[in-house]
């Protein structure tokens, strides 16, 4: 049996030899082990881990490099993710897992993200709010919206401020410009209306102020207008 010389750690033995490197078409390196194992990694991890043909690790090494291997491909997803679409932290997190990402690592990836400011909850809750309200969407259904996105209850009161009684009336209008375009309904199509914005997520209030509001207008306009000769 060899024995280290006092004052010295007997070195950790290589337990595992990489015997290929393979670049694939994503950019990411997939390496192959004498064993028979194969793990894919960033080529950030890659060049931390000074990975070659022949390079040699020992057990902790290993256990090293798999740790950073699914923390970079957590971090790298989330980008992707991100890059494609507006998510919260929380629909971040589940998409993340869904992929195959542990819990630990999209956790992590998730919080870097929020840290860096590319993942703010509030930012994204407030634009949902002035789109919602663009396309003629009432409270009730931007509440929801905001809770489906997975925003939490103190950003969902935060942003919802910006629903005012102005632009709750203006979200409605624009619903009924876009389906009447300057026409006066009949009252069942009338009945019909305040219905629909009812379920836009508007009270019934402010639905048949709404109606009225359009239907004033319109009569102004008609009434108004140049009469052909």
């Amino acid at each position: 049996m060899t024995e280290s010389t006092p004052g010295q750690e007997a070195a950790a033995p290589p337990v595992l030899t990489v015997r290929e490197l393979k670049k694939l078409a994503s950019g990411r390196i997939r390496l192959t082990f004498d064993s028979g194992g194969a793990l894919t990694v960033e080529p950030s991890v890659a060049a931390d881990f000074a990975l070659y043909t022949g390079r040699t690790l020992t057990d902790r090494e290993h256990s090293d490099l798999i740790t950073a291997a699914g923390a970079a491909s957590a971090r790298a997803r989330a980008v992707r993710i991100l890059s494609a679409t507006a998510v919260s932290e929380q629909e971040l997190r589940r998409r993340l897992r869904q992929k195959g990402e542990t819990p630990r690592d999209a956790d992590a990836a998730a919080d870097s993200l929020r840290d860096l400011g590319l993942l703010d909850d509030g930012a994204l809750a407030e634009r949902l709010v002035r789109r919602e309200l663009e396309k003629g969407y009432g409270p009730a259904h931007i509440r929801q919206s905001l809770y489906q996105k997975g925003i939490s209850h103190a950003l969902r009161e935060q942003a919802m401020t910006l629903v005012d009684e102005e632009e709750e009336a203006r979200s409605a209008s624009l619903f009924l410009e876009k389906k009447l375009r300057g026409r006066l309904p009949e009252q069942e199509e009338a009945n019909a209306l305040i219905t629909a914005i009812v379920r836009r997520g508007f009270s019934w209030d402010t639905a048949r102020e709404a109606l009225r509001a359009y239907q004033e207008a319109a009569e102004e306009e008609s009434n108004t207008s140049p009469r052909p000769y």
